[in-house]
């Protein structure tokens, strides 16, 4: 049987928390995405750390540059709401990856869940779709082997 695999990146943006994950859903090729059965593993939204130590919050971030001319002003380039956003912070991406067996608009959204267990679809504020078309496997080769009364009779070869 043919299949498509189907990947989507996701980037943690602000207001996760380090043990909150993220998982892909989608609808199965029609309807409305499943955001109760993920197609994927969850992935952790900051795997070993990563992503909380950006351009604007590393030693560069806590510099002179960063904090102005003086390390008592946090009115500096790290400071700012520039520094503190997805590109201040450091930002991890995440690539999830399913494999679907029909044809269809695949509609896809992530969900997120945090420590406790909770899922919440937020993690995406709108979804994505596409559409896939799986090509059908190649037949058997086939030969004529007689033709009587309008009937055609096929021989498969190499069976």
């Amino acid at each position: 049987m043919s299949t498509a695999t189907i990947t989507a990146s996701y980037f943690v943006a602000m207001g996760h928390t380090p043990d909150e994950q993220i998982a892909l859903c989608h609808n199965s090729g029609s309807g409305d995405v499943n955001y109760a059965s993920p197609v994927s593993p969850w992935y952790d939204c900051f795997p070993a750390g990563s992503g909380i130590m950006g351009f604007g919050q590393g030693p560069f971030g806590y510099g002179p540059f960063g904090r102005a001319w003086s390390y008592n002003v946090n009115a500096g380039f790290g400071s700012t709401p520039f520094g503190s956003g997805p590109f201040g912070l450091g930002q991890t991406r995440i690539d999830a990856v399913t494999t679907v067996a029909a044809c269809g608009i695949y509609r896809l959204g992530f969900a997120a869940r945090d420590a406790a267990g909770n899922t919440s679809q937020t993690a995406t504020a709108n979804e994505t779709q596409l559409s896939v078309h799986i090509p059908q496997p190649a037949t058997a080769p086939v030969r004529p082997t007689a033709y009587a009364d309008s009937v055609l009779s096929l021989e498969v070869i190499g069976t």
